[in-house]
């Protein structure tokens, strides 16, 4: 069967090089626009599927997960605050402004951002979703000065009057062990912002 098919190829060998030749002129043509030809650009692709090459995969996937396309921001604090300093209000203002910046962003998934701002208040009546954003909404609402309630978050002194609810909802999502680790680390000292890119 080889040898005939041998024999075919070479006597219409010019036919089988003009085919190919209009088969790569279409495929390289504007007729199929770049950012329709699909590819998967995960990790699993760098990687073969036997092997020590499998293993490391394997390892890497254990540490880090297997979300390629998700990246984020880390809001990493001073040491020497007297509260978490990854709930301070200049940090959650600082990741509003990052979070409505990569809003705006085309290459990014608007559905997928996940932050202390939007955080759910599991342990409010009723559920609260981005209950410290609301807070520090309304603290703003009422004339609050961000930077005298951010100097004494970090001094340890009382909140001003306008920011007292902003602090007991920091306070109990630090509580909330479900972003730890994810959001926010246990000592409050490190926050997270996470985006995802648009697949496509």
């Amino acid at each position: 069967m080889f040898d005939r098919l041998a024999a075919i190829l070479l006597r219409f060998r010019w036919a089988f090089v003009a085919l190919a030749v209009a088969v790569t002129a279409v495929m390289a043509s504007p007729l199929i626009p770049p950012d329709e030809i699909r590819f998967d650009f995960s990790f699993r692709r760098l990687f073969r599927f036997d092997g020590p090459e499998a293993e490391e995969l394997t390892k890497f996937k254990s540490l880090f997960g297997d979300d390629a396309g998700t990246s984020g921001v880390l809001y990493v604090c001073r040491e020497g605050s007297s509260r978490p300093c990854a709930l301070a209000p200049g940090v959650l203002s600082s990741m509003r402004d990052m979070e409505s910046w990569l809003s705006a962003r085309t290459e990014l998934d608007p559905t997928f951002m996940l932050s202390l701002f939007s955080a759910t208040d599991f342990f409010s009546d009723p559920l609260e979703k981005g209950a410290l954003g609301n807070a520090l909404a309304e603290a703003e609402a009422q004339g609050g000065d961000l930077a005298s309630a951010d100097e004494a978050w970090h001094d340890g002194s009382p909140l001003p009057g306008a920011y007292a609810r902003y602090g007991q909802v920091a306070d109990r999502l630090l509580g909330h062990r479900i972003y730890h680790g994810m959001l926010l680390s246990p000592d409050g000292r490190v926050a997270a912002l996470s985006y995802r890119f648009n697949t496509a």
